[in-house]
Formats: C-alpha cells, sequence, structure tokens
C-alpha cells in the first residue's frame, strides 16, 4: 500500500498538481514473518510418483517444478508452449469467482506476466498430455474454445478450487501433514532455488513476485540456513 501512495504522489508531481511527494520518506511498516509448509525432495518425488496415473499429474508436475500458481497452470494454453525455445508463456489465469469459473486475461500483477523456461522432463510429461486431449477431442460433445492444457475430458473448465481439494485429499491419504497444500508447492519450489544457489531477483522474476521483500520474508530460514553453508565453505577454501 506504501508503494502504492509512493507511485501515486510521484504521478501527482508529474501532473502539477502537488510539488513533494508527502509519502517518499515514510518507513515501510515491519512485515510479520510468514511461516511456509514445503515438501522434503523425497516427499516431492513420492507425491509426483504416487500421483503418476492420475489425470491431473501433469499439472501438479508443473507446479513444483515452475514454481506457478494454481490459476497459471489451469489457465495455461496449448498456444503458450514453445515446443521450439523451450519454453512457455503466463499470459493469463483461471479463477473462481462467486462460483463462476473465468479466464482472465493477464496475471495476478503486472510481475505474473513471464516467460519461463521448460525443462525436458516437463516437456515429456507434456507431450503426454498432447496426445491424450487428441484422443478426447475425437469425443462427441468436447468443446474446449480456449485450447487449454488441462481441463475435464469434454474440454470444459476444470475448478482450480478442486484441483486443490484433490491435492489436499491425495497427501493427506500419503500421510504427509495436515498443513499441505496445493500453494506448497510454490514455497517448494523457491525453497529448492534458494537452496540450488540461484539469486533472489532470478527467482522473484521466475515466480512472479512483485516485491522481492516479500521472498526474503518468507524464506529467511532458508536464507539463513544457506548464508551459513556459504560461510562454512569459505572457512573450508
Amino acid at each position: 500500500f506504501r508503494q502504492m501512495l509512493i507511485a501515486g504522489f510521484r504521478q501527482g508531481i508529474k501532473d502539477g498538481l502537488i510539488t513533494q511527494n508527502p509519502a517518499e520518506g515514510t518507513e515501510p511498516p515491519p512485515i510479520a514473518r510468514t511461516m511456509v509448509t514445503t515438501f522434503s525432495p523425497a516427499g516431492q518425488k513420492a507425491f509426483l510418483a504416487h500421483t503418476k496415473k492420475r489425470r491431473f499429474h501433469a499439472a501438479y508436475a508443473m507446479l513444483f517444478f515452475t514454481g506457478c500458481r494454481r490459476g497459471e497452470i489451469m489457465g495455461l494454453s496449448w498456444d503458450d508452449i514453445n515446443w521450439q525455445e523451450n519454453c512457455f508463456y503466463i499470459r493469463q489465469t483461471l479463477v473462481e469467482y462467486e462460483g463462476e469459473i473465468i479466464l482472465k486475461a493477464g496475471g495476478k500483477t503486472q510481475s505474473s506476466v513471464r516467460t519461463i523456461p521448460l525443462p525436458r522432463g516437463l516437456k515429456r510429461i507434456l507431450k503426454d498430455v498432447w496426445e491424450r486431449t487428441q484422443e478426447e477431442r475425437k469425443a462427441e460433445g468436447y468443446s474446449n474454445p480456449h485450447n487449454l492444457i488441462f481441463t475435464n475430458k469434454d474440454g470444459s473448465f476444470y475448478s482450480p478450487q478442486a484441483l486443490s481439494r484433490n491435492f489436499k485429499s491425495i497427501a493427506v491419504r500419503m500421510g504427509f501433514s495436515e498443513d499441505i497444500h496445493l500453494h506448497c508447492t510454490r514455497h517448494t519450489w523457491a525453497t529448492n532455488m534458494l537452496q540450488l544457489g540461484n539469486a533472489i531477483p532470478d527467482i522473484q522474476a521466475l515466480g512472479g513476485w512483485t516485491s522481492s521483500d516479500m521472498l526474503l520474508n518468507i524464506y529467511a530460514h532458508t536464507l539463513k540456513i544457506k548464508k551459513k553453508k556459504a560461510m562454512d565453505k569459505l572457512w573450508r577454501s
């Protein structure tokens, strides 16, 4: 909210409405630390192995290995996949509003519209979904006007909330913590990226976060461990 005020007052100066920005010199409010739940590498591997034959296995894999939001993956179109460049584009999101499922252009924020590399393993998984989709298209009544990747068998929108419920149900039956939910895939991705040594700005850009402050806040514990390992490594060198 503070950043929005600063930006608004800056525009006011440009338009000649005010002469100075009263919000520019203010101190940002302290951000409360947020604890996140993540999958261990073994847990992630076990979940994906367990769901391998399920309809939305590819969606789960995309969430774990790209850090995308639920609505971004469910709103992904085959037209958003660039097979030659091995990447895909986040240009729309599937949302539920007042009981209706809507395909919304753009992303959650301006930084959400982005290009993401497509690992070879995910590319193979998506090609399996493509082959299945070609068979489903032959059925009478099939309709997928937006050419979405993840749909019901008849091509209609699949509820993002239903995806979350199914994910949670599977995780609980497998014995994972009650705290585990679909968004934990995004936390897991960010944690793994940090532990692999990727820079905060790169993770922010790939994940579509508006500010690095949120990353620094949420993953402070992971960063602390990473810094300790770096110092230990420096001492041993």
